[in-house]
């Protein structure tokens, strides 16, 4: 992924919880290695960051997230997205039958 100076991020504290909300990024279209550190940083300041609106493949998740190190591998089959060992499926969407 690449980074783009033109991003106006903004960061809002999530106040009973840990974690923070990012708005205004797009992380398809970004080119500038600023709004990567901004990234980081309020990842290593609220241990859980919040991405709306993010329109990403699998692999385009993959590629962001090694960004900020090694990614965990998940050895079931049935807990993979899209049979990638790297991303955890997390849905309230039966596979089979696609309902909730």
């Amino acid at each position: 992924m690449n980074f783009d100076s033109t991003s106006k991020l903004t960061i809002k504290n999530h106040i009973s919880s840990i974690g923070a909300t990012i708005d205004g990024i797009d992380l398809e279209n970004t080119k500038n290695t600023e709004t990567l550190k901004a990234l980081f940083n309020a990842f290593t300041m609220h241990r859980l960051v919040v991405l709306k609106r993010q329109r990403l493949t699998v692999k385009q998740q993959i590629k962001f997230s090694r960004l900020f190190g090694p990614l965990e591998n998940f050895p079931t089959p049935e807990d993979r997205a899209e049979g990638n060992e790297n991303v955890l499926r997390v849905t309230n969407i039966e596979r089979d039958s696609n309902k909730i």
